[in-house]
């Protein structure tokens, strides 16, 4: 009986001790991840272990006894709880793209579009129907077409409306010529060659005679007398 009993102080007496081995390594763990032990973690409360125990209790204003009690115990697992919680990394979202189970694909954000650029560009100049509408050359070869636009062009330059190059191609020096041109001769400024403008350019088919751009200036030369009250001046 007595043999018993001593079997079970005995165990009871380990069982303590290997309790007080764990909790002394736990906090020899935690003591060195926070910078207070530099010795082995082995479970042994050494004078190393109980001079990092005092360093805690004085750091974090707790009584200074170099034993771990609960207040010392509950305070390294609070640091501990911080700590892990400031070095765990923030989950960062899953790539879509590179998951092989993904059936979803994330469309690439297009760059934004420069819009001095597209105000830059040169509005695109119209075709040659266009300019001819409902005249006769509006069916007529793209040759013809060229030719009479360089007509035109050569027309507009001798009387100061036009300052481009005379290359047969419309755009907007010419345009802006004609409607400069149409202004003047009080035709609907549309910037097109079209008939009252080819009719004045003299560049209808078949037109002869003269046009309003072959008139020439008109001189006028002073009479030697001087004229009467109530004469007309030519």
């Amino acid at each position: 009986m007595k043999r018993k009993i001593a079997t079970a102080i005995l165990a009871g007496a380990l069982a303590q001790l290997a309790l007080a081995d764990s909790t002394v390594q736990q906090a020899q763990e935690e003591l060195k991840a926070q910078g207070y032990y530099f010795g082995q973690i082995d479970g042994d409360k050494n004078a190393d272990t109980i001079a990092a125990i005092r360093r805690f209790q004085i750091r974090n204003g707790l009584q200074v006894t170099g034993e771990l009690d609960e207040e010392t115990l509950r305070a390294l697992q609070a640091d501990s709880a911080s700590s892990t919680a400031a070095t765990t990394p923030t989950p960062q979202p899953k790539n879509l793209e590179g998951s092989e189970n993904s059936t979803e694909r994330v469309a690439p954000v297009p760059p934004p579009r420069d819009l001095q650029a597209d105000r830059e560009q040169p509005a695109p100049a119209e075709s040659a129907p266009s300019i001819f509408r409902n005249t006769p050359y509006e069916t007529a070869p793209p040759e013809l077409q060229q030719r009479v636009i360089f007509g035109a062009q050569t027309l507009l330059r001798r009387r100061g409306f036009y300052r481009g190059e005379s290359d047969g191609v419309f755009g907007p020096n010419l345009e802006f010529s004609l409607r400069a041109f149409q202004s003047r001769l009080g035709i609907p400024p549309n910037g097109r060659l079209d008939m009252d403008t080819l009719a004045a350019l003299g560049l209808l088919p078949g037109q002869r005679g003269r046009t309003p751009m072959e008139i020439p200036h008109r001189r006028i030369v002073p009479s030697e007398e001087p004229p009467v009250r109530g004469e007309w001046i030519h």
